[in-house]
């Protein structure tokens, strides 16, 4: 029985990472759920928000300051689940950087309210 539990749950995994969906990158959960996948200007700015994250010294500061990589969503996924780690200040940081980088990456107002809650919402659990 547990066996079976196993092979499903890992037959699950790969199903999901094989179709680009890594159970741990929440971030690309939140972009999905909160824009079309048919709006070029909103596929756009996904595209500038991933891009500029390896760069970005602010996420790259905080990541630092508990041993964490920074260099994509999933990167990105694992330093918003792992907040509770960082101190208060560090928290803000990487929040304010988010809001930055959203009204940077080119999405509209609404976008960005709704992306900041479901990255705020991104459940402590997740990637640790």
């Amino acid at each position: 029985m547990l066996l079976a539990a196993s092979v499903a749950i890992s037959i699950s995994i790969v199903t999901k990472e094989a179709l680009g969906q890594n159970p741990y990158d929440t971030v690309n959960v939140c972009f999905k759920q909160n824009g079309s996948l048919q709006d070029q200007g909103y596929i756009a700015s996904v595209g500038h928000f991933g891009s500029a994250i390896h760069n970005d010294q602010v996420f790259v500061n905080v990541a630092k300051s508990i041993n964490l990589p920074m260099q994509s969503t999933v990167d990105l996924s694992a330093l918003i689940a792992k907040q509770n780690y960082l101190s208060e200040d560090n928290v803000n940081k990487l929040f304010d950087e988010i809001d930055n980088l959203l009204a940077s990456s080119g999405f509209t107002a609404d976008q960005q309210n709704n992306l900041d809650n479901c990255f705020g919402n991104i459940p402590s659990h997740i990637g640790s």
